[in-house]
């Protein structure tokens, strides 16, 4: 789609590159580091949730990570504050710069 395109391509230019996807694992360059990623469940977009999701491990590490994107408004009802992080005021200053500067916005 042209939102993915365009994170793609943002995402490239500040030094994170897709560089394999299969079912069941994603490679990405990170400032020239190659970091795989084991897909462990992906969850589809819905008309209920208005978001998907896919769950992924980092290989030979225990850390399972959840990445969304969705709606910026469905987005920020979803994020929630760890200890000594305003993760939540950070999202909505992010979204509120893009959106200033005529971007459309997707979390």
């Amino acid at each position: 789609s042209p939102d993915e395109e365009a994170i793609v391509t943002k995402c490239a230019e500040l030094g994170f590159e897709l560089t394999a996807r299969t079912k069941d694992s994603v490679s990405v360059r990170v400032n020239s580091e190659e970091e795989v990623y084991s897909v462990v469940e992906e969850l589809a977009f819905t008309s209920e949730r208005k978001c998907m999701s896919v769950v992924v491990q980092v290989e030979g590490e225990s850390t399972v990570k959840v990445l969304t994107k969705g709606a910026d408004n469905v987005i920020l009802s979803k994020v929630r504050d760890p200890p000594g992080y305003p993760a939540q005021e950070f999202t909505r200053s992010m979204l509120h710069t893009y959106a200033s500067g005529g971007l459309r916005t997707l979390a």
